[in-house]
């Protein structure tokens, strides 16, 4: 179909784009937050893979109803928004292409109970709209009984702790944060200031994570999911079209 080698380049774009940005990141600093550079090419990212579920949607209906109007993948609340847009978009394409319809269906959220393909469609939305969303780490550092996690810029300098606003930090029982002239630790580690880490790892689990604001999705993981999803839906779409 017309719109197959487009979508393959968007894919293969995205997937590049995004390990270049894990690489980039992965340095374990907690300090270190994503720039103006990481902010453009994630709102790229995720405009493409939408751009990708539309040039999907186009190629469907040229196959069905061909009437050369304006479509988008559908993403519907429940199955009636869905067969009206599929009724709109692609005529009866239960019918015609059971197959097809079938794997749109089985991407919706009200058939499946997962959010990522809503989730998706919002932020698309905010960064289309609102420029771009914004994000927040998560660091959790724990041994075999004791944890304590820190949500936000919270900083560690010699001889004290900053917690600004929206940040936070939990102690778990039998934790420890001990704050001295001349260091801070935790679960009776040194923190090293400049990746804002316990200086010695071996016997912590240290876990980061990058969350996007107000919408508690973790990041990252989140786009790996997308190009995944999206990918496998063109690939098994378009075995229907030859």
């Amino acid at each position: 179909m017309k719109n197959k080698e487009s979508i393959d380049a968007l894919i293969q774009d995205v997937d590049e784009t995004i390990q270049k940005i894990k690489n980039k990141h992965n340095t374990n600093k907690v300090n270190e937050i994503f720039d103006i550079k990481d902010v453009i090419d994630l709102k790229r990212i995720l405009e493409n893979l939408r751009t990708c579920l539309d040039y999907l949607a186009v190629d469907i209906h040229k196959k069905t109803l061909n009437s050369g109007k304006k479509v988008y993948f559908p993403i519907a609340n429940s199955i009636n928004d869905f067969q009206n847009q599929i009724k709109n978009y692609f005529g009866d394409l239960e019918t015609q292409d059971y197959e097809v319809y079938n794997l749109l269906l089985s991407l919706q959220t009200f058939h499946n109970g997962s959010n990522w393909l809503t989730d998706f469609s919002k932020l698309v939305n905010i960064i289309k709209h609102n420029n771009f969303f914004k994000t927040h780490k998560e660091v959790t550092i724990s041994d075999n009984d004791r944890i304590i996690s820190y949500v936000g810029n919270v900083k560690f300098e010699k001889g004290s702790v900053t917690i600004p606003n929206e940040a936070s930090i939990t102690i778990g029982n039998g934790a420890s944060l001990v704050i001295s002239h001349e260091d801070v630790q935790v679960l009776d580690t040194k923190i090293d200031f400049n990746t804002q880490l316990p200086e010695d790892n071996s016997k912590l689990n240290v876990d980061i994570k990058t969350f996007i604001k107000d919408n508690n999705i973790e990041l990252i993981p989140f786009i790996d999911k997308s190009i995944h999803n999206i990918y496998t839906l063109c690939d098994n779409l378009y075995k229907y079209f030859k």
